[in-house]
C-alpha cells in the first residue's frame, strides 16, 4: 500500500516528461501497472503533458480498461484539436458493455461535441443521460447546454436548463455567458433577474458575462450596478472584471470611468491595455491612446 502511494505521490508531483518516462519505468519494473488507480494516473500524466499517443498506447495495454480509465482517455481528447477521439472512445465504452458511463464520462463526451459542433451526437447523448437517470445531474446538465449553444440550440439549451429542479451557481453562469455569447444579451440581462429572484448568489464569472452584454447593447445604467455589486462583494482585483468593466465603460461612451477602472487595477493584462487604447481611439482621443499605446510597449 505504501508502494502505491508513493507511486502516486511521484506521478503527482511530476512536472516533465522525461521525469515521467523514469516513474513510468519504475511503474513497469515494479509490476504495479496493473493496479488501476497507477495505471490510470499514468495515463492522466501523460495527457497533461499533451503526450496523448502515450496516454493511448497506455490506455490499449488495458485489458479490460474501467470505468475510470475509459473517462481518462475520453478527457483527455475532449477539448484539443482531435475532439472527435473523444466522442469515438465514447463509443467504444458503450460498445463494449464492460463498463458504464457515469457523470464524467457524459460531461466529457459533452464537451467534445461542442468542439467539433457534433449536433445529432448530443442529441443521442442527451437522450442517453435521460435514460441513465443523469438528466437531473448539474454537471451533465451544465454541459449539455454549453454544448447545445455551440451550435446555436437555443431552444434545447433552454429546455436543459429549465428542466433542472436544482441549479447551482455554475449552471446558472453557463447559461448567462451561452446568452451572452450567441448574441442574446438581452436574454443574458433578463436571466440575472431571475438568477437574483431565485436566491442564487453571483460571482465575479457572472458579472464578467453580464458586462459583456451590457457593452453590446448600451446597457450602461446596467453595467454601473454592476460594477457597484463588484466593489461591494469585493471583486475588483479579478483583472477579468476589470477588463470587461473598462470594456463596457468604452463601448457605452464613459471614457472617463474606464479610465478610472484601469489606473485602479492592481493587476492588468494584454486586454486591459488593448481596450483602454481602443477606448480612447473610437472617443479620438489621439494623443491619450498613444501615450498608452508606448507605456503598453515599454512594458512587454
Amino acid at each position: 500500500m505504501l508502494k502505491i502511494f508513493h507511486l502516486l505521490s511521484l506521478l503527482t508531483q511530476c512536472n516533465d516528461v522525461h521525469t515521467l518516462h523514469k516513474i513510468h519505468a519504475h511503474i513497469v519494473t515494479d509490476g504495479c501497472f496493473t493496479i488501476p488507480a497507477i495505471s490510470n494516473k499514468l495515463i492522466n500524466s501523460y495527457a497533461n503533458f499533451n503526450a496523448l499517443p502515450s496516454s493511448q498506447i497506455l490506455f490499449h495495454q488495458l485489458g479490460n480498461p474501467s470505468t475510470i480509465h475509459w473517462n481518462s482517455i475520453i478527457k483527455a481528447f475532449s477539448l484539443g484539436p482531435n475532439a472527435l477521439q473523444a466522442i469515438k472512445y465514447y463509443n467504444g465504452m458503450v460498445s463494449s458493455h464492460l463498463s458504464r458511463p457515469n457523470s464524467i464520462t457524459f460531461s466529457s463526451v459533452l464537451k467534445a461535441c461542442g468542439t467539433i459542433n457534433a449536433t445529432n451526437k448530443c442529441m443521442e447523448i442527451h437522450g442517453s443521460t435521460i435514460r441513465s437517470g443523469f438528466s437531473s445531474d448539474m454537471l451533465v446538465s451544465t454541459n449539455l447546454i454549453r454544448s447545445y449553444a455551440a451550435f446555436g440550440g437555443l431552444v434545447s439549451m433552454r429546455k436543459v436548463f429549465d428542466e433542472l429542479t436544482k441549479k447551482d451557481l455554475v449552471t446558472w453562469n453557463s447559461l448567462i455567458s451561452c446568452y451572452s455569447k450567441m448574441g442574446f444579451h438581452h436574454d443574458a440581462l433578463i436571466l440575472f433577474d431571475e438568477m437574483k429572484s431565485a436566491g442564487v448568489g453571483f460571482d465575479g464569472f457572472s458579472l464578467v458575462s453580464l458586462l459583456s452584454a451590457c457593452a453590446d447593447v448600451g446597457a450602461l445604467d446596467i453595467g454601473v450596478e454592476l460594477h457597484g455589486l463588484g466593489r461591494k462583494n469585493g471583486f475588483m482585483d479579478n483583472v477579468y472584471l476589470g477588463n470587461a468593466l473598462i470594456d463596457m465603460y468604452a463601448k457605452c461612451g464613459s471614457l472617463d470611468k474606464a479610465l478610472h477602472v484601469f489606473n485602479g487595477m492592481k493587476k492588468r493584462d494584454n486586454f486591459s491595455w488593448n481596450s483602454i487604447i481602443m477606448g480612447m481611439g473610437c472617443m479620438d482621443l489621439v494623443t491619450k491612446p498613444s501615450h498608452y499605446s508606448r507605456q503598453c510597449c515599454l512594458l512587454e
